[in-house]
Order: C-alpha cells, then sequence, then structure tokens
C-alpha cells in the first residue's frame, strides 16, 4: 500500500516551504543569509516566496489545520 506525500513542485531552484503545523508556523528555506535562515512566521501572516515563484503567500487558511 503506498501513501501520496501530497503535492511537489520541482524547479531548479531549491526553495522549500514547510508548514508546521504543531507550532502553527511556516518555515521558508531558500538562500541562507549571514545568520542562516529566515526565522519562521506564524500561521496568519504573509510569506514572500522568492524566485521562481516572486509572490506573496497568505497563511491564514492554514490555521484551520493547528
Amino acid at each position: 500500500m503506498s501513501v501520496w506525500p501530497g503535492p511537489r513542485f520541482y524547479t531548479r531552484d531549491l526553495v522549500n516551504l514547510v508548514a508546521d503545523r504543531k507550532e502553527g508556523r511556516v518555515l521558508l528555506y531558500s538562500e541562507p543569509g549571514p545568520g542562516g535562515y529566515a526565522d519562521p512566521v506564524p500561521f496568519g501572516e504573509t510569506v514572500w516566496l522568492p524566485k521562481p515563484f516572486g509572490f506573496a503567500l497568505a497563511t491564514e487558511p492554514l490555521k484551520r489545520f493547528v
């Protein structure tokens, strides 16, 4: 029996967006800055996805999954 892992999108640029339901936050991993990766963003705030996506993602709808 196989389990479908959910939608996955692949690009040449590595961008990982993780929704942490237990902590109620989103983590975005792309290019680390001098201090490492960006800080987690609580559900309800907007996350800016870097290129090749280049758009803002509203995380308000994710609150219903906590």
